[in-house]
């Protein structure tokens, strides 16, 4: 395919990674804003058997196809981590040509069929069962990480694990934060079950981990991502304000002064009408943050709807028990704590709800005063 770029590396020996570049997709899902591009990557093991792990998004099938085609004249097995299709969607070229035997979690069978329409041959795996290709594989489930069908594969003779979008990252290089904007946005909602994987993973000897997108990762990542999910926190702050005409911005810069006077880090992403923040990386911020802080106009005697639907979007996606200050701007029309039960839903402790009418004033001032004191009371 014109102007797609792949690559094709042996990373352990006679493992091969081909890793599909894309740079096209500005929005992961169709939701979260991916300017750094994703990665899709494949595996193919070449031994006494030849073994297929996953594949890449839908719309490469043949892209695919051909590239494997340089490294082998057949496949015995096609291991599927995972159903959504920028893993499985080339399932439908990969199974045409080479006919392997799928090998997958039981629901991947009634997934397959009813997305591709295909016949194919099929083992349904076992927690735990293990094959021997040359190598010894050993599957593991690891349910809602992020689809309840998604499993892993342990191989014992290299120390790796193949973890499919478990581990993953956005971009194309080692990068922390874009392997935690990964995991808030496609994992986060289910961040609970990283906890629950890790026992099951703890004891097996992991150097390697070889996820579906982005770079490979040693186990490092495995701890970072638990970090993540239990949401270790800093001294820090995510502040997520709109402004239509300055006078949010006015309270804005007023609490920034207040929190850093105090020594919280304050993160600041706004709304206004030069500049939209990434709602992909107010979640990622929000991951080691201990208070988060909202100042935000009434518009249309209701809530400002950009910042409403990134706290509705916050409470649905990363359910903390952080603490919470919401400052309400308004005019005409006072809408009371209009985020407030969006963040109670998501579990979180809001503090204080203020609101402030017209311009800054000095008893506007001692409210806010009061409840930065409020905010940061343990």
């Amino acid at each position: 395919m014109k102007g797609v770029n792949y690559t094709v590396n042996e990373v352990l020996p006679n493992l091969y990674q081909l890793k599909l570049l894309d740079k096209r997709t500005k929005y992961f899902e169709a939701m979260w804003e991916i300017p750094e591009g994703v990665t899709y990557n494949a595996y193919l093991y070449k031994g006494e058997k030849v073994v297929l792990f996953d594949g890449w998004k839908i719309g490469y099938g043949e892209l695919l196809v051909k590239t494997l085609s340089e490294l082998t004249d057949h496949i015995d097995y096609y291991v599927i981590h995972h159903m959504e299709p920028d893993h499985s969607g080339s399932f439908k070229e990969v199974v045409s040509s080479f006919k392997p035997k799928v090998l997958g979690h039981p629901m991947v069978k009634t997934l397959a069929s009813e997305y591709y329409r295909i016949p194919f041959e099929f083992k349904a795996l076992k927690d735990g069962e293990e094959l021997d290709v040359g190598l010894k594989l050993r599957f593991l489930f690891t349910p809602w990480l992020h689809w309840p069908e998604t499993i892993m594969t342990y191989v014992q003779d290299y120390k790796a694990i193949l973890t499919c979008d478990a581990f993953g990252s956005f971009g194309f290089e080692q990068n922390l934060w874009l392997s935690r904007k990964y995991f808030m946005t496609v994992v986060g909602k289910y961040k609970d079950f990283v906890i629950r994987a890790v026992p099951k993973l703890s004891s097996l000897e992991i150097e390697k981990v070889l996820p579906a997108h982005g770079p490979l990762w040693g186990k490092e990542i495995i701890d970072e991502w638990v970090k993540w999910a239990k949401g270790e926190e800093l001294e820090k702050a995510t502040l997520i304000y709109g402004s239509m005409y300055g006078f949010s911005k006015s309270v804005v810069n007023k609490i920034v002064s207040m929190l850093r006077e105090r020594g919280v880090e304050v993160h600041v992403f706004g709304f206004n009408d030069t500049f939209h923040a990434l709602v992909s990386e107010i979640l990622t911020d929000i991951v080691d943050s201990k208070y988060i802080v909202v100042i935000s106009p009434t518009y249309e005697g209701g809530p400002f709807w950009p910042v409403r639907d990134v706290v509705d979007t916050i409470a649905e996606k990363a359910k903390y028990k952080k603490r919470v200050l919401i400052v309400n701007t308004c005019g005409w029309g006072c809408v009371p704590a209009p985020y407030k039960s969006s963040f109670e839903k998501g579990g979180y402790d809001v503090r204080t709800v203020i609101t402030i009418k017209g311009s800054l004033r000095d008893e506007d001032v001692k409210k806010l005063e009061e409840g930065i004191e409020r905010l940061l009371e343990s």
